[in-house]
C-alpha cells in the first residue's frame, strides 16, 4: 500500500509539473503578444503624429515643421510620454534624420522615435562606448599619418644641404 502512494504522490507532482510548465509557457506567449500589440500601437500612434508634424503633406518633416509641431502642448507631452525629450529639438532632428538628407521620412520618425522610446539600455550603451573607442582609434591613427605626411613634405621643401668650402 505504501507503493501505490508513493507512485500516486509521483504522478501527482508529474502532472503538478506538467501544468506549471504549460502555465508557463503560456504566459511567456501572452506576454509576448502584449508586447506585439504595445509595439504595433506605438508604431500607429507614431504614424499619426507624423501625419500631424507634415503641415505641408510632402512625406517629409522639415525641421520647422517639427519646431512647430512640437510648440504645440499635446504633441510635445506625447512625445515626452514616450520617454523621449523635446527640450532639445535640433538634436532631436538630427538623431532622427539617420540619412541626413535634412528631412525626415517616416520610416525615418518611426524607428528613430521607436529606438529613442524609454530609457537607454545598456546594450545601447555599450555600443556607443565601443564605436567611441574605434572612432577614437582611427583617429589617433589618422594624426599620425598627418603628421608623417607633413614631416616628409617639410624635407621635400627644404633646400639641399651643401657643404660650405672654406678658401
Amino acid at each position: 500500500a505504501a507503493s501505490l502512494s508513493t507512485s500516486s504522490i509521483a504522478e501527482v507532482t508529474g502532472v503538478f509539473c506538467n501544468t506549471a510548465i504549460e502555465s508557463a509557457h503560456a504566459d511567456r506567449d501572452i506576454a509576448i503578444m502584449k508586447y506585439m500589440a504595445k509595439h504595433k500601437a506605438q508604431v500607429e500612434a507614431l504614424r499619426d503624429i507624423f501625419l500631424e508634424i507634415d503641415a505641408d503633406h510632402s512625406s517629409l518633416v522639415s525641421i520647422d515643421e517639427l519646431k512647430e509641431a512640437m510648440s504645440e502642448q499635446k504633441l510635445a507631452s506625447f512625445i515626452e510620454s514616450l520617454d523621449i525629450s523635446t527640450h532639445d529639438i535640433w538634436s532631436l532632428f538630427l538623431i532622427i534624420d539617420a540619412d541626413e538628407s535634412g528631412t525626415i521620412s517616416l520610416d525615418e520618425f518611426v524607428s528613430g522615435c521607436m529606438q529613442l522610446h524609454g530609457p537607454a539600455k545598456s546594450f545601447q550603451l555599450a555600443k556607443m562606448s565601443y564605436e567611441n573607442k574605434v572612432t577614437r582609434q582611427e583617429i589617433k591613427h589618422l594624426s599620425v599619418q598627418v603628421s608623417q605626411l607633413q614631416r616628409h613634405f617639410q624635407l621635400d621643401q627644404m633646400p639641399p644641404f651643401r657643404a660650405t668650402q672654406r678658401a
